[in-house]
């Protein structure tokens, strides 16, 4: 069984009797024992696995003198079965295809087969009591061998089986279960400090701070039943405030600097100029002076 599910400790067999029929041959009876082994319940919303389904079949002698006849030795084929859940949301149907091995025929009486099958998994959407049925008819296609191996005269066969009328045709029955309801924060219920609970977990009294276990004592803190909180506060940005322009003095203080700097710079060039001027004039009437006494 899959998750979700609740096995069953042993499936009980139900007794169904049918009439098979075959092209050119009469009519016989079929005792069925099935078993179909469905859990005893499975949850809403979660998928059930594959169901098995075993069932034994037992024909007449009159099927087993046929058989010799057309030198049959073995049987074997399959046989196709449908089921019907009745469950709260509707009736689902549930195709069972069953293996027959291969069997062998006895000499004289009854022959008895058996067939494995499984049925599809399924999901149920709503909860309740669910049973499964089964059809009305079933479909079994059956394989001749000879000893040898090869086919009999008559190789294969499709008989068609119907189930005698008056029959309980209830093979199973479980429980589909609501899903586990998920704890929410919001709807559980809180013990209070003092041993109590509270229906919304809300409590006029704070924490207990306990001195001792059991002792009076514990300190109770008292405290408001509904918290309030702040929002961070942001601090306002100032503005920005433009500088005062400098005065007009200042200004015209700092530019006579700057001249100033300037024009003693240029007095100097020309001093500098002019003294060496000067002096090479000085120089050069020098010359003259001395070239005229010689």
């Amino acid at each position: 069984m899959g998750v979700g599910t609740t096995p069953r400790a042993a499936a009980d067999a139900v007794t169904l009797h049918y009439t098979c029929t075959l092209a050119s041959f009469p009519s016989q009876g079929m005792t069925a024992q099935v078993v179909w082994t469905s859990p005893n319940s499975v949850v809403v919303g979660q998928p059930v696995p594959a169901v098995p389904v075993h069932a034994t079949a037992t024909v007449g002698p009159p099927v087993t003198v046929a058989l010799a006849l057309i030198g049959a030795s073995y049987v074997s084929g399959s046989v196709d079965v449908t089921g019907v859940v009745n469950a709260p949301e509707g009736q689902i149907s549930a195709m069972a295809h069953g293996t027959v091995p291969r069997t062998p025929v006895p000499g004289s009486g009854p022959l008895t087969i058996t067939a494995t099958a499984t049925t599809p998994g399924l999901v149920f959407h709503q909860p309740g009591h669910a049973t499964v049925t089964i059809s009305r008819t079933l479909a079994a296609h059956a394989d001749m061998t000879t000893v040898q191996g090869g086919p009999a005269l008559v190789g294969h066969a499709d008989v068609t089986c119907a189930l005698d009328p008056g029959q309980n045709t209830v093979v199973a029955s479980f429980e589909i279960t609501p899903p586990a309801a998920t704890p929410t924060l919001g709807g559980a219920t809180v013990p209070s400090a003092h041993g109590g609970r509270s229906g919304t977990g809300a409590s006029t009294r704070g924490p207990v701070i306990p001195g001792s276990v059991g002792s009076a004592s514990s300190l109770t803190v008292p405290t408001t039943s509904a918290l309030t909180t702040t929002q961070p506060v942001t601090p306002p940005i100032p503005p920005v405030v433009p500088a005062d322009p400098p005065p007009i003095a200042t200004v015209l203080a700092g530019a006579l600097t700057v001249l100033d700097g300037w024009l003693l710079a240029v007095i100097l060039a020309v001093a500098a100029t002019s003294g060496g001027t000067v002096w090479w004039l000085m120089r050069r009437r020098c010359r003259r002076l001395h070239g005229s006494f010689r």
